[in-house]
């Protein structure tokens, strides 16, 4: 299903790689990967990558958006559900003190010295919008 969705979306492993595009797979790994990295449970828990108490990802069988601040740094993640099931087609992280969904805009951290260079900035309306003008 990924395999068909990417072929389908035309990402390559050029471009995943560029945009440091991920997969949440449909299992509770995330957590046990975030402890295995000696996160603790209290930045875990405020990240938004879990659903409720039951260490579940929260973006089951998503691709996934790393959003970055002005430094560089991901404060939040978009996932954008693979299997024309889900609903909402887009999950996006909540709110939190380093990440604000009004003061963030995807691929701003990498377009940021062309914006400067030519006064100029494209808005488009998601992030494969944005992959195609890459």
């Amino acid at each position: 299903m990924l395999e068909n969705f990417l072929q389908k979306r035309n990402l390559t492993k050029e471009i995943i790689k560029e945009f440091e595009i991920g997969f949440a797979a449909k299992d509770k790994s995330i957590y046990e990967t975030l402890k295995n990295n000696e996160i603790d449970d209290y930045a875990i828990f405020n990240s938004s990558l879990l659903s409720g108490n039951e260490n579940r990802n929260f973006f089951n069988d998503r691709l996934i958006f790393p959003i970055h601040d002005k430094f560089g740094n991901i404060v939040a993640f978009s996932g954008r559900d693979i299997t024309g099931l889900g609903n909402p087609k887009y999950l996006n992280s909540s709110e939190t003190i380093v990440f604000k969904k009004n003061e963030a805009m995807f691929n701003y951290y990498h377009a940021k010295d062309e914006i400067i260079k030519t006064n100029e900035v494209l808005i488009v309306e998601g992030q494969f919008d944005c992959i195609a003008l890459w």
